[in-house]
This record gives structure tokens, C-alpha cells and sequence, in this order.
């Protein structure tokens, strides 16, 4: 299957919805136009979705261009989601590739990103393909 890689459309809404599913959140399409727009609105954020003409959409990546006092120059992944049935066909790698060689012509220095706990299986995947783990950190959160 030929795959390609693109930025995401409003059109692919249902399919994201889809996908971030995949890993626990609830979102409705309403939800993630209206997220959609905010983010695309913030020149720091891009939102890419993978894609054949057989399978669809069958990943979406989310990056954020962060530079500030504490880090490096650096793209953030914020999320990398692959459908279940397009599992264990290079498809994360292929995505990691590219936002690695975004970054770059980003000027940026590194790739970072975090991954739950309880989310074993990629801890691995991100092992294998180059990447450390630097601390483990708690995340705090205040409903407003």
C-alpha cells in the first residue's frame, strides 16, 4: 500500500475523531472542528494526518514548534495516533521520520515527546527507533 503524509483537512474530522478514540479520549466531531480551528490558527502547531487510497486515513500526528528558557529548540509531538488495523506496518516510524526531518527544516533541535505510563508497547517502539527517557514527571491539573 502506497501511504502519504499531509496536513489535515476539515473533511477528516470523522476519522480523527476515530483515531483518538483508539487511545481513550472522547471527542466529538464538534469538539475537534472547534479544536481544529483554534490550532491551526497558532503558527506553532501543525496537525498531519497518513493516508492510502486503500485504508484512509489511518493516523493523524499533532507537532508543536516550542522554543523557551528551559529547552533546546525543539518539535513537540503532542499526539501520534495509528488506527488499530494499520498497526505494525512502519507506519509510527514513518511518522516519527518525517517530524524528525520537519524539525530540521524547522531549525529546531530536537524531537521530544511524552507518553503515558501504562503505554508500555510504544515505551518500547520509541526505544527502538533512537529515542531516551529523560525523567518521569507528574502532571497536575486544575479544572477551571
Amino acid at each position: 500500500m502506497a501511504y502519504r503524509i499531509r496536513k489535515i483537512k476539515d473533511t477528516d474530522a470523522i476519522a480523527i475523531c476515530g483515531l483518538v478514540e483508539q487511545l481513550g479520549y472522547e471527542l466529538d466531531t464538534g469538539q475537534y472542528l472547534g479544536r481544529l480551528l483554534q490550532v491551526s490558527e497558532n503558527q506553532n502547531h501543525t496537525l498531519w494526518v497518513m493516508e492510502s487510497p486503500e485504508a484512509g486515513v489511518c493516523a493523524v500526528a499533532h507537532f508543536e514548534k516550542i522554543v523557551g528558557l528551559l529547552h533546546t529548540p525543539r518539535l513537540e509531538i503532542k499526539a501520534l495516533v495509528v488506527d488499530k488495523a494499520s498497526r505494525r506496518k512502519g507506519l509510527a516510524k514513518r511518522f516519527m521520520l518525517y517530524a524528525e526531518s520537519f524539525a530540521r527544516t524547522e531549525d529546531l533541535m530536537q524531537v521530544y515527546l511524552s507518553c503515558n505510563i501504562t503505554r508500555s508497547e510504544s515505551h518500547e517502539f520509541y526505544e527502538t527507533i533512537g529515542y531516551q527517557k529523560t525523567k518521569t514527571s507528574h502532571n497536575f491539573l486544575k479544572n477551571l
